[in-house]
Protein backbone atom coordinates (compact mmCIF):
# COMPACT_ATOMS: atom_id res chain seq x y z
CA UNK A 1 0.00 0.00 0.00
CA UNK A 2 1.34 3.62 -0.91
CA UNK A 3 0.31 6.45 1.34
CA UNK A 4 0.24 9.87 -0.24
CA UNK A 5 -0.46 12.93 1.96
CA UNK A 6 -1.60 15.90 0.22
CA UNK A 7 -0.97 19.53 1.17
CA UNK A 8 0.89 18.31 4.16
CA UNK A 9 4.56 19.44 5.02
CA UNK A 10 7.13 16.81 4.30
CA UNK A 11 7.85 17.10 7.89
CA UNK A 12 4.59 16.15 9.10
CA UNK A 13 4.15 12.80 6.80
CA UNK A 14 7.80 11.12 8.06
CA UNK A 15 8.40 9.76 11.15
CA UNK A 16 10.68 12.10 12.51
CA UNK A 17 14.07 11.02 15.01
CA UNK A 18 15.45 14.19 17.31
CA UNK A 19 18.13 11.35 18.45
CA UNK A 20 21.15 13.52 18.82
CA UNK A 21 19.14 16.97 18.81
CA UNK A 22 19.44 19.21 21.89
CA UNK A 23 16.15 19.89 24.43
CA UNK A 24 14.53 23.47 22.79
CA UNK A 25 13.77 25.68 25.56
CA UNK A 26 15.16 23.71 28.77
CA UNK A 27 18.46 26.17 30.32
CA UNK A 28 21.49 23.98 30.94
CA UNK A 29 21.32 25.45 34.64
CA UNK A 30 19.56 27.32 36.47
CA UNK A 31 20.29 28.56 40.47
CA UNK A 32 18.93 31.24 43.09
CA UNK A 33 20.98 32.76 45.67
CA UNK A 34 19.97 34.93 48.19
CA UNK A 35 20.46 35.91 51.81
CA UNK A 36 17.76 37.30 54.83
CA UNK A 37 18.38 38.91 57.68
CA UNK A 38 15.92 39.16 61.00
CA UNK A 39 15.80 42.24 62.76
CA UNK A 40 14.12 42.78 66.18
CA UNK A 41 12.89 46.24 67.55
CA UNK A 42 10.60 47.22 69.93
CA UNK A 43 8.12 44.34 69.32
CA UNK A 44 8.63 44.43 65.44
CA UNK A 45 10.19 41.77 63.62
CA UNK A 46 11.48 42.79 60.43
CA UNK A 47 12.73 40.30 58.13
CA UNK A 48 14.23 42.13 54.85
CA UNK A 49 15.58 39.63 51.63
CA UNK A 50 17.53 39.85 48.27
CA UNK A 51 18.56 36.73 46.03
CA UNK A 52 19.87 36.51 42.65
CA UNK A 53 17.77 34.02 40.41
CA UNK A 54 19.84 33.01 37.16
CA UNK A 55 18.45 30.68 33.80
CA UNK A 56 21.04 29.39 32.38
CA UNK A 57 21.13 29.54 28.00
CA UNK A 58 18.84 27.57 26.00
CA UNK A 59 18.35 26.24 22.46
CA UNK A 60 15.47 27.34 20.54
CA UNK A 61 13.15 25.77 18.08
CA UNK A 62 12.70 26.28 14.55
CA UNK A 63 9.30 26.06 13.06
CA UNK A 64 10.50 26.35 9.86
CA UNK A 65 12.51 22.67 10.24
CA UNK A 66 9.96 21.23 12.58
CA UNK A 67 12.88 20.60 15.18
CA UNK A 68 15.27 22.16 17.90
CA UNK A 69 18.42 24.44 16.69
CA UNK A 70 21.83 25.21 18.14
CA UNK A 71 21.02 28.45 17.77
CA UNK A 72 20.71 29.79 21.71
CA UNK A 73 18.49 31.96 24.14
CA UNK A 74 21.37 33.74 26.08
CA UNK A 75 21.34 33.15 30.06
CA UNK A 76 19.80 36.04 31.98
CA UNK A 77 20.16 36.92 35.79
CA UNK A 78 17.53 39.04 37.79
CA UNK A 79 17.64 41.03 41.37
CA UNK A 80 14.54 40.34 43.82
CA UNK A 81 14.32 41.60 47.05
CA UNK A 82 11.17 41.35 49.61
CA UNK A 83 10.73 43.13 53.40
CA UNK A 84 8.52 41.38 55.73
CA UNK A 85 7.27 43.57 58.53
CA UNK A 86 5.53 41.29 61.79
CA UNK A 87 3.92 43.20 64.35
CA UNK A 88 3.70 41.98 68.46
CA UNK A 89 0.75 41.32 70.07
CA UNK A 90 1.06 44.70 72.13
CA UNK A 91 0.62 46.92 68.58
CA UNK A 92 -2.48 44.40 67.32
CA UNK A 93 -6.33 45.13 67.85
CA UNK A 94 -8.41 43.15 70.14
CA UNK A 95 -8.56 39.37 69.16
CA UNK A 96 -5.66 39.78 66.77
CA UNK A 97 -3.35 36.95 67.04
CA UNK A 98 -0.26 38.37 64.69
CA UNK A 99 -0.07 40.57 61.72
CA UNK A 100 2.58 41.33 59.39
CA UNK A 101 2.79 42.66 55.73
CA UNK A 102 5.23 41.96 53.18
CA UNK A 103 6.39 43.88 50.05
CA UNK A 104 8.32 41.92 47.35
CA UNK A 105 9.80 43.20 44.41
CA UNK A 106 10.43 41.11 41.65
CA UNK A 107 13.35 41.84 38.38
CA UNK A 108 14.25 44.90 41.00
CA UNK A 109 16.58 46.33 38.65
CA UNK A 110 13.87 46.37 35.57
CA UNK A 111 16.11 44.32 33.87
CA UNK A 112 14.75 43.62 29.79
CA UNK A 113 15.22 40.07 28.68
CA UNK A 114 13.24 37.36 26.51
CA UNK A 115 12.72 34.24 28.46
CA UNK A 116 11.42 32.43 25.53
CA UNK A 117 12.42 33.01 21.59
CA UNK A 118 11.64 30.60 18.51
CA UNK A 119 12.22 31.11 14.97
CA UNK A 120 9.17 31.54 13.20
CA UNK A 121 7.62 29.53 10.50
CA UNK A 122 6.09 33.10 8.92
CA UNK A 123 1.93 33.12 8.43
CA UNK A 124 0.40 35.09 12.01
CA UNK A 125 3.27 35.50 13.54
CA UNK A 126 6.37 36.82 12.00
CA UNK A 127 8.66 36.32 8.75
CA UNK A 128 9.83 32.78 8.22
CA UNK A 129 12.77 32.89 9.43
CA UNK A 130 12.57 35.65 11.91
CA UNK A 131 13.74 35.02 15.73
CA UNK A 132 10.63 35.48 18.06
CA UNK A 133 10.60 36.40 21.57
CA UNK A 134 8.50 36.54 24.90
CA UNK A 135 10.13 39.62 26.80
CA UNK A 136 10.30 38.58 30.91
CA UNK A 137 8.08 40.38 33.11
CA UNK A 138 9.38 43.66 33.82
CA UNK A 139 9.84 44.89 37.58
CA UNK A 140 6.65 44.02 39.62
CA UNK A 141 6.04 44.62 43.26
CA UNK A 142 3.10 42.86 45.56
CA UNK A 143 2.14 43.34 48.53
CA UNK A 144 0.41 41.51 51.10
CA UNK A 145 -1.45 41.52 54.70
CA UNK A 146 -1.63 38.91 56.59
CA UNK A 147 -3.67 38.61 59.95
CA UNK A 148 -4.63 35.78 62.17
CA UNK A 149 -7.89 36.09 64.63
Amino acid sequence: MLLVYVGCPAWHSLPVSYAGLPISNVPAQTANIGAYYQIYNSGILYEPRVWWQYTGAQNIYNNNIGAPTSQKLPSFGIFNASLRVKVSKRYLFAGMHDASVNVTVLNLLNKQYNNYEYISGGGYYGVAGQILGEPGMPRAVYVSVNASF
